[in-house]
Order: C-alpha cells, then structure tokens, then sequence
C-alpha cells in the first residue's frame, strides 16, 4: 500500500493555512457556489453530505494542496487531523477550524439543560403530596 504524504507543519504555518482556507471561503464566488448548494441541499442532511460537503471539500482542497496536502479525500482527511491535532492547544486553531467548520455544517441547535429552581422545587414537592409529617 502507498504511503501518504503529509506535509509537517508547525503551529504558525497551520494558523496561516486556515486564514488561506477561511479566505477561500470567503471569496464572492466560493458564497455563490457554497449558497447555491445549500439551497439545493435544503435541510435535508443526505443532501448536505451530497451536495455542500463536496463544494466545501474542493474549495478547502484548492488551498490545501498549496502547502503540500495532496488535492484529494486522503489530503483532507490529514488536513483535518493535523487541525484536531493543534486545535485542542491552540485558541486560535480552534477559533478558525470552528469558522471553516461554520461554512458547511449546520447550526446546531442549543442544548439547554433545565436545572429547577428552589421555588420550583419546593412547588413540585408541594404539589406531588411529598410533604414534611407534623407531629
């Protein structure tokens, strides 16, 4: 089996590669091809993965292969190890892979945990007859 290539970048040319691909992103003509395939996808996620992804994954592949990734799955695939690798220690790696990730995943609805109250406590011990005995 070949071995794949993959480029051995610092920290700081890994910061550089994300602002090229987050720029890339954002060109005129990358939010036209990234729009149009969101609104063919709709909300539909076997349609995202179809259609946005793909987009999304040659945008991303047309600045990676810039720094040595090869312009394929396999170049993505080590391109977005290499960023989990550095975004759990890096603020900043994290900040722009949450950006790039921003452009073709979709928002994911907040989780909101309900934590009661002490009124609302007391008014459920109150209202399920679990009441303190009386002598």
């Amino acid at each position: 089996m070949a071995q794949v290539f993959q480029p051995n970048l610092s920290q700081e040319q890994l910061r550089g590669v994300l602002r090229d691909v987050v720029a890339a992103y954002d060109l005129p003509e990358n939010e036209t091809r990234m729009e149009e395939a969101k609104d063919n996808a709709g909300n539909d996620m076997m349609k995202m993965m179809q259609i946005v992804f793909p987009v999304a994954t040659q945008i991303q592949q047309e600045v990676i292969q810039k720094y040595g990734f090869t312009p394929d799955g396999d170049g993505a695939i080590k391109f977005a190890q290499l960023v989990r690798q550095y975004e759990n220690i890096d603020p900043e790696i994290a900040q722009m892979a949450a950006q790039v990730k921003s452009k073709f995943l979709p928002p994911m609805p907040q989780m909101t945990s309900f934590v009661p109250t002490v009124s609302q406590t007391s008014q459920s011990t109150h209202e399920s007859g679990a009441q303190g005995a009386t002598v």
